[in-house]
């Protein structure tokens, strides 16, 4: 048996992580009797690449492509930025909720006091675009769990935090609101608000805070109308035009 398959088996095993360090890799392929020298690691890890067994982040980093289901970049937000939670474009793209859904990988990240500012912005990698956002943790953590990350109607595979639509969408209007931020609010026309669950998002809005819950609620508004104005029947010429 080659080294490869022997390397692609283990990469299959039970238990064994979808998102990787470069050390991990080396530590799974020698308990399972792959004894190579540093060189004869990177080069392993280079075939592997080669064969998309793993798909490279970055240097130390690596998505499990025989993982069942493979692993997908946006499983390693988290392990980008600690504390990332996959929200904003990203979830309500997914969802179907965003008309024109981001290619990026957009998350929120805590901002904590007293504590090390995480590294916001725009991440390029080999597995494509990260765009971390901060939130500071009161805000980004108010509301029950079960309404905020979503635990059912995951639209990735894997373990890592997701954001529920309704919370993705609060996010996005917090960000959008705040004179901090670079976002804009999200675009009344490229939104589906059908299959939003109000209530959720109504109690996510008024567990965050006074500010942000009239924020959401004039967002909301402006949406309800913006969707009444294009729902109206055609009832002929306007008199006069």
């Amino acid at each position: 048996m080659s080294t490869v398959i022997r390397a692609i088996e283990l990469l299959r095993g039970l238990g064994v992580p979808r998102v990787i360090t470069r050390r991990g890799l080396e530590d799974l392929f020698a308990g399972g009797g792959i004894m190579l020298s540093t060189s004869g690691y990177r080069r392993l890890v280079g075939d592997l690449a080669d064969a998309r067994c793993i798909w490279p982040v970055n240097r130390r980093l690596y998505l499990n492509r025989e993982a069942s289901p493979a692993a997908g970049p946006d499983e390693a937000a988290e392990h980008l930025e600690p504390g990332a939670i996959v929200s904003l474009q990203r979830v309500l793209g997914a969802h179907g909720i965003l008309n024109n859904p981001s290619a990026y990988v957009t998350a929120v990240v805590p901002l904590r006091t007293g504590h090390p500012p995480p590294t916001l912005g725009h991440r390029a990698t080999e597995a494509g675009v990260f765009v971390f956002k901060g939130i500071p943790a009161a805000v980004l953590a108010a509301g029950e769990e079960e309404d905020r990350l979503e635990a059912l109607n995951r639209p990735f595979p894997g373990r890592m935090p997701i954001a529920t639509p309704e919370k993705a969408l609060i996010d996005w209007i917090y960000l959008g609101s705040s004179p901090r931020s670079d976002m804009h609010l999200p675009p009344i026309h490229d939104i589906d608000l059908e299959t939003l669950d109000r209530e959720r998002l109504g109690r996510l809005a008024k567990a965050a805070g006074p500010a942000v819950e009239a924020a959401v609620s004039a967002w909301m508004e402006k949406a309800d109308q913006h969707v009444h104005y294009d729902d109206r029947e055609d009832d002929g010429p306007i008199p006069g035009f």
